[in-house]
């Protein structure tokens, strides 16, 4: 939603909360939801709202909100699908302002980051449709190619229960630091 004076709507919402919790008063968020036409009744989790928050800041490409938004949250990783049998492959690149990775069957974010970051082959019913060469056996990889200066790990805690046909809360034990030093999962320069 863009106002008469030009601005977003967002981003004067959020103005208008700052500029109260400076001044110590509580502020509501109506103003807030309206513009992103969020509906209250329903739940909706933080990644979920970051991401609308930060699509709806940075609608103006060429706005300074934009450019400290970009600069501080958004990385970039590079995608490959490389066929093994065939000589065929796929690159794109992508960018990201968290990182999705598993916490079933993890004890900490390093191990599923790097899990997350291991090649994966792509066989049998999982094969890579390759254009003129069908369906082939491939080599997914991901590489983080771009870390923004506030990563963010999203930690998927739920998971999908075929006998229940429901999501489940996933209730363990998962540690991750205050601090990670991300060299070792970058690509050798």
């Amino acid at each position: 939603v863009i106002l008469e004076n030009g601005q977003s709507g967002v981003s004067e919402a959020l103005r208008n909360i700052f500029k109260g919790l400076e001044s110590g008063v509580v502020q509501r968020t109506n103003q807030l939801t309206e513009f992103m036409e969020i509906e209250t009744s329903l739940q909706e989790d933080s990644q979920e709202f970051g991401h609308r928050l930060l699509s709806e800041l940075t609608t103006n490409k060429q706005s300074k909100i934009t450019e400290f938004i970009n600069s501080t949250f958004r990385g970039q990783i590079n995608n490959c699908l490389k066929c093994t049998g065939v000589n065929h492959f796929k690159e794109w690149k992508e960018f990201f302002f968290d990182i999705s990775i598993d916490v079933s069957g993890y004890k900490n974010l390093q191990q599923s980051l790097s899990t997350f970051l291991k090649p994966v082959i792509m066989d049998g019913e999982t094969k890579w449709k390759a254009g003129a060469h069908g369906y082939q056996k491939a080599i997914k990889t991901i590489q983080l190619t771009e870390l923004p200066n506030v990563l963010q790990f999203h930690l998927k805690r739920f998971d999908f229960d075929p006998k229940k046909f429901e999501m489940v809360k996933i209730n363990q034990r998962f540690e991750f630091p205050e601090r990670i030093k991300m060299k070792r999962w970058m690509p050798k320069s």
